[in-house]
């Protein structure tokens, strides 16, 4: 774990953040509890900013704002203070789900305000459908939470790459994850990648796998921070990995 290149985190982002929050629950009116929510909160604000923009982006929420306009009100109105994150740590829900199911009220209510501001009401022919309010929501649903999902997966993705390659640097195995870097992100055989780092193809295949094995690691890691039951973590996994693999629509 590169806990050096993060020194922000302790050893795992598991008992980083539970670390945070036990400071949160146990001294919530404390300096301490109050720094651990500033810190806790930019953290999550800076890994969900992506997700939930790509949330806000769907075609039925367009009306609603711009969607980094949309995503700081919620950001604003949600980690003014604790009580968000006081309520997910009670919740026994995966912070993902949390935040998906957080930024849908606050779209709600902004529809709703924005019905209410109107200077008259709609009929049902401009609405062009029947329970407006509803029928939008259906609408946006699952484009919305499909966009969300890859785009946290690929937060999270790309948050395990890093803190492997920066693992790789601080043990001395930078050749590792060139290897890894040639191999999955260049696609380049390994054959090539042996010419090209002086090493034997088989030396590859080792170093790509070593890479990999610590991307898997943090990736569990990291959805373990954010709620995922032990139980629950290889289908977590399987998910994120199905969800990476998909193109944006």
């Amino acid at each position: 774990m590169a806990s050096q290149s993060h020194d922000h985190f302790p050893s795992t982002h598991h008992t980083w953040i539970a670390d945070h929050l036990t400071i949160i629950s146990e001294e919530p009116h404390s300096p301490a509890a109050d720094v651990a929510h500033r810190t806790l909160s930019a953290y999550i604000m800076n890994r969900y900013n992506e997700p939930l923009r790509a949330y806000v982006s769907a075609a039925a929420l367009r009306d609603l704002g711009e969607p980094q306009e949309l995503v700081a009100s919620f950001f604003a109105r949600s980690f003014d203070n604790s009580i968000l994150l006081q309520r997910w740590i009670s919740s026994g829900i995966a912070l993902r789900r949390w935040l998906m199911n957080a930024i849908s009220l606050h779209c709600r209510g902004l529809r709703r305000d924005l019905r209410r501001n109107q200077s008259r009401v709609r009929t049902e022919s401009e609405l062009g459908t029947t329970g407006s309010i509803d029928a939008i929501t259906s609408q946006a649903s699952h484009s919305a939470e499909r966009a969300f999902d890859r785009a946290w997966a690929l937060a999270i993705t790309n948050e395990a790459h890093e803190i492997a390659r920066m693992a790789c640097i601080e043990r001395d195995r930078a050749g590792d994850y060139e290897a890894f870097r040639l191999h999955i992100v260049d696609g380049a055989e390994h054959v090539d990648i042996a010419q090209r780092l002086n090493i034997t193809r088989t030396q590859s295949v080792n170093a790509v796998r070593r890479v990999a094995s610590m991307m898997r690691d943090e990736v569990r890691e990291l959805l373990r921070a954010e709620g995922v039951a032990m139980e629950d973590l290889d289908q977590a996994v399987a998910e994120l990995i199905q969800l990476s693999s998909e193109t944006s629509p």
